[in-house]
C-alpha cells in the first residue's frame, strides 16, 4: 500500500496515448458486472434480461487498458470475470436469443457463443495488495487466478514516488503561488 501502483499505471497509460478505465474491484459484485435483471418485453412474452452497465462501454473505447485496482479485495466470482478479461478480453453474457442478444451488447464489441469479446481492449492490469492479516478484505489467489496476469512486484523507490508528485502537483503550486497563496502553495 501507498507506493505508487496505481499512479504508474495511470502515468505509463497517459505516457502512450491509452485511455485507461479504473474500477475498484472491491466495490464490485458479479452482477454489477453484467447489469441490473430487468424484466422485458417481448413478442413471446415477459423475459428477463441483464441491462448493460458503465463497464461494458469504456471497453469498447479504442486503444482502452481496464486498471483493476485492489484486485484481490473483490470477491471469487468477481475476480473470475475479470481474469477472463485479462486473458481472453471476454465477458460471459446472458441468453437473451440471437437478436435480443445483439441488440443488447452487440454495440460493445463481437458476440460469440456466449461470450462479448472486447477488441478494443488491449490489457487488463490489475493491482493488489500482498495477502495478509494486516492489509483487512484481501483474497489469497489461487494458481489460475495467477496465471492470467503477468506479476511485477512494485517497489517503493522513495525518490521517485518525490519526483513524481513533486511533477504531478508542480502547476498547482505554481497557480497559489501567482494568486499569493504561499500557504496553500506549500502544501501542494
Amino acid at each position: 500500500a501507498g507506493v505508487g501502483k496505481s499512479n504508474i499505471v495511470e502515468q505509463w497509460a497517459e505516457e502512450h496515448g491509452l485511455t485507461i478505465h479504473t474500477i475498484e474491484a472491491h466495490t464490485l459484485n458479479p452482477e454489477a458486472l453484467l447489469g441490473i435483471p430487468d424484466i422485458h418485453p417481448t413478442k413471446k412474452g415477459m423475459v428477463m434480461r441483464r441491462l448493460s452497465t458503465e463497464l461494458l462501454e469504456p471497453l469498447s473505447k479504442p486503444n482502452t487498458v481496464l486498471f483493476i485496482d485492489e484486485y484481490n479485495r473483490a470477491d471469487y466470482q468477481t475476480r473470475f470475470y475479470f481474469g477472463n478479461l485479462a486473458k481472453y478480453h471476454t465477458m460471459p453474457i446472458p441468453a437473451l436469443g440471437e437478436e435480443e442478444t445483439q441488440e443488447i451488447f452487440g454495440k460493445y464489441g463481437q458476440i460469440k457463443n456466449g461470450k462479448l469479446y472486447f477488441n478494443n481492449l488491449i490489457m487488463v492490469v490489475g493491482a493488489q495488495n500482498p495477502y495478509s492479516d494486516v492489509y483487512t478484505g484481501t483474497n489469497e489467489l489461487d494458481s489460475a487466478e495467477l496465471e492470467r496476469f503477468k506479476l511485477r512486484p512494485v517497489i517503493a523507490d522513495p525518490l521517485a514516488v518525490l519526483r513524481h508528485f513533486r511533477k504531478k502537483f508542480a502547476a498547482e503550486a505554481q497557480l497559489d503561488r501567482k494568486d499569493g497563496d504561499e500557504e496553500s502553495a506549500l502544501m501542494w
